[in-house]
């Protein structure tokens, strides 16, 4: 299916974006103070970059007021207060209002144009979960008097910079709208629900909405709404346009070069990947590492701020980096049915194959039987199979109990925290060498035809180094 949805019908004036990419050198103090009313607070979180979710806290006085200030990189800096965001432009004093999380009103600087960006943030709650819920028809109503609400009160303010501020105000309202769009249709295609996912394309109402009429946008394209935007567009065209020919992280690297975004919005787009998008591809698909160290590389070549390289290389290995085949396992108490503790590095010397389960997943107990044909299978081997129950210790005695009952054999343990490797769903099967290093921690399932030529060649290999 040949779709083009990102249509690039409007940009910002010529003169702001220049004035906003050629800022550099000469940046005066953005200050800002401000007071909180209802519960006592000991801080306000500020976050100055969203891109790289950079959050500072600054301390609140008995009279429950604050202040701090900053030299900004750029002449527009959109920074978040708590739960809203607002713009502030170089030489900026602003008093603002916060009632418990969130900001109810704003003085001084831009404060009409923050007002309208305000407005578009408090009033969006009931939209998204109508795009959680509701049918096309419902979801599209509510959008287009949503919409077209925010459209007049934005087409009624008298801005301070003309048209230049109505476009941010305009730009910020379709990002919103947008990302709404894009999580419905992620919604609807997720479960392949294809009647759904063709009436709305059909519809010409709701394809308006999904038009992001200022992708390229490197003023906006630092806020909120542009970043849920483009996350919910590649959700949304990593389930309608996958080549199986390639892994998750090329098909998802695909998409972003596709976009063709300015060198700015660029780095939104490969930062933001690191919050949801390599869960999934860490868990669900294979070449995982292979992949991200190709696309790692890049960006560090190609990032128009090295801090954004910098950010996502240092997410990616304080994540997934410790899970790398080849990796030694950190040491892990292990307590068995009776009580007994055992380290993780008392079967260094063996090659183990772990089985993660838990009490209340029905598939982890529906392989039992499998798990238990494939210990016999490998009984006169170097072979140690061991299941790791990842439950509270107050479940003891159900675990106990569950044991009996299913026959689960071989060793039996059980860790709140598993083996200390993250919670990537369950069941979950690894298979770890000698030394406690990792094999893989996406090992083949007992029913899988893959499993036994695996630590048969395993076996093989250890026999050789002896």
């Amino acid at each position: 299916m040949k779709t083009n949805l990102f249509i690039l019908i409007r940009t910002l004036s010529v003169a702001m974006l220049m004035v906003s990419c050629a800022f550099s050198g000469y940046a005066q103090r953005i200050t800002v103070s401000g007071s909180i009313s209802g519960e006592k607070k000991d801080s306000v979180w500020i976050c100055f970059n969203s891109t790289r979710n950079e959050w500072k806290g600054f301390a609140v006085d008995n009279n429950n007021h604050f202040s701090f200030s900053f030299s900004p990189k750029k002449f527009y800096n959109f920074v978040m207060v708590e739960n809203d965001e607002i713009l502030l432009q170089s030489g900026d004093s602003v008093f603002i209002s916060l009632q418990g999380d969130s900001l109810v009103d704003i003085s001084g600087g831009n404060a009409t144009l923050n007002k309208s960006l305000l407005e578009l943030q408090q009033w969006q709650s009931e939209l998204w979960k109508s795009s959680r819920e509701d049918s096309l028809i419902e979801f599209v109503s509510k959008l287009n008097q949503w919409y077209n609400r925010h459209l007049e009160q934005i087409d009624a303010c008298q801005y301070a910079n003309g048209n230049a501020d109505r476009d941010i105000a305009l730009s910020y309202l379709n990002f919103e709208t947008a990302a709404v769009c894009y999580a419905y249709l992620t919604r609807i295609t997720a479960k392949d629900d294809t009647l759904k996912y063709a009436e709305a394309m059909n519809s010409n109402e709701f394809r308006r909405f999904i038009e992001m009429k200022d992708v390229n946008d490197t003023v906006v394209g630092q806020t909120i709404p542009y970043c849920s935007a483009l996350e919910f567009y590649l959700y949304f065209k990593m389930n309608i346009d996958y080549d199986q020919n390639k892994s998750y992280m090329q098909n998802l690297w695909g998409h972003i070069m596709a976009l063709n975004l300015p060198k700015p919005n660029n780095d939104v787009a490969y930062c933001l990947i690191s919050l949801n998008l390599l869960p999934i591809g860490y868990t669900d698909y294979d070449h995982f590492f292979q992949d991200t160290d190709s696309l790692l590389h890049y960006f560090d070549k190609n990032a128009n701020e090295k801090e954004n390289a910098e950010y996502l290389r240092n997410e990616f290995e304080r994540k997934y980096e410790y899970l790398r085949p080849g990796r030694q396992i950190k040491d892990v108490v292990l307590t068995d049915t009776l009580g007994n503790k055992y380290l993780l590095s008392d079967f260094k010397d063996k090659i183990i194959y772990v089985k993660m389960w838990s009490l209340g997943c029905k598939g982890c107990i529906q392989e039992i039987s499998e798990y238990n044909e494939l210990l016999s299978t490998f009984s006169d081997t170097n072979v140690v199979f061991i299941s790791v129950a990842r439950d509270r210790e107050q479940y003891t005695d159900k675990w106990k109990a569950a044991i009996r009952s299913y026959d689960l054999k071989g060793l039996n343990f059980i860790s709140e925290n598993g083996l200390n490797l993250g919670f990537h769903g369950l069941p979950k099967y690894y298979i770890i060498g000698k030394n406690n290093t990792i094999v893989t921690l996406k090992a083949p399932h007992p029913r899988s035809l893959r499993l036994k030529p695996m630590l048969e060649e395993l076996i093989k290999e250890e026999s050789k180094n002896e």
